[in-house]
């Protein structure tokens, strides 16, 4: 324990289990991964617009997402910010971003891509990209903000900071 610690004042926070959180967003999104839906742009488009008024703030559509066509998954985000980055670089890079690291709404191999610290998994504050993902997605889609805030959960835990990300 640090020196002026006491159980009594500290906070233990654990990673969230990153299959309840896909099971949690592929149910609220469920009419999105409808094959009918999913095949067509225009019925995507329409059925996320009707589907907006139920879904938490971080998962509302921004107006990019309701009129621009992308992947149905890009949607699960719960990141306004980073849905409107992932379709502006284009179906391929999303693609390949959504396949290799978006454990939360993809059903891949979690190798670590990404943790998601505590109970609350909609902000996105409490997600830690790992550092081979900011070193592939860094800069140019992963803004500064997602490396400080990957400091930010090294640090509590004790883990030596990425240098570039400081």
């Amino acid at each position: 324990m640090i020196a002026g610690q006491t159980a009594a004042n500290l906070v233990v926070v654990v990673p969230n289990n990153i299959s309840e959180i896909r099971h949690s967003l592929h149910t609220l999104f469920a009419p999105l991964l409808e094959m009918s839906v999913m095949a067509s742009p225009q019925n995507h488009l329409a059925t996320l617009a009707a589907l907006a008024p139920t879904l938490p703030l971080q998962l509302k559509p921004t107006e990019l997402q309701l009129r621009t066509p992308h992947h149905a998954y890009i949607d699960m985000i719960p990141s306004p910010m980073l849905r409107d980055r992932l379709i502006t670089i284009g179906p391929a890079n999303s693609n390949t971003f959504m396949s290799q690291v978006c454990t939360i709404a993809c059903d891949i191999e979690d190798t670590g891509q990404m943790t998601v610290w505590g109970e609350d998994w909609l902000n996105e504050f409490s997600w830690e990209f790992s550092a081979d993902v900011l070193e592939r997605w860094g800069g140019w889609l992963l803004t500064r903000e997602w490396g400080q805030r990957a400091n930010f959960w090294r640090r509590q835990r004790g883990a030596p900071v990425l240098a570039a990300w400081n």
